[in-house]
């Protein structure tokens, strides 16, 4: 019985090979890893839009069942008292250490929102593509680092 393989049979990869595919690899995660990032912002931002609109119908639904939105600013990354039925509790606290805090109407002007971020640096791209997603509503402050929002009663 011959133990000795045939050249066949010990065939694998080359060295070359083994580089040309790395090299490829290298260049699609090189590509995809921008629209990555650029995709998780959007989908952040959006989320901060979907936050403000649960926010206005809370206001109305409360003005609906009769009360009227105090003025004053509440707590930062926490719903005011009054609103805290209408809620979920972590509404006011976003990704990546963004904070929303309410401030009710004051001479003649509707209630406002202030998005707020924290130290992480992809917040302020999240509060820049958020501010562009709700259009004239916001209005940008600090270089980006705070989003304001008029909610439209």
């Amino acid at each position: 019985m011959d133990s000795a393989l045939s050249p066949a049979a010990e065939r694998g990869f080359t060295l070359i090979e083994m580089l040309i595919v790395m090299l490829v690899v290298g260049i699609l995660a090189s590509v995809m890893l921008p629209n990555y990032h650029q995709a998780t912002f959007k989908a952040q931002a959006a989320d901060m839009v979907e936050r403000v609109h649960t926010i206005t119908v809370a206001i109305k639904n409360y003005e609906a069942d009769g009360g009227t939105v105090p003025a004053g600013a509440g707590p930062a990354g926490s719903p005011p008292a009054y609103l805290a039925p209408y809620v979920p509790a972590n509404l006011f606290q976003g990704a990546v250490g963004i904070t929303l805090q309410l401030t009710g109407p004051s001479d003649g002007m509707p209630p406002t929102l202030l998005m707020t971020n924290g130290s992480d640096p992809g917040g302020r791209q999240i509060l820049l593509a958020a501010a562009g997603m709700l259009g004239s509503a916001a209005y940008v402050m600090g270089d980006g680092q705070s989003v304001g929002v008029t909610l439209i009663p």
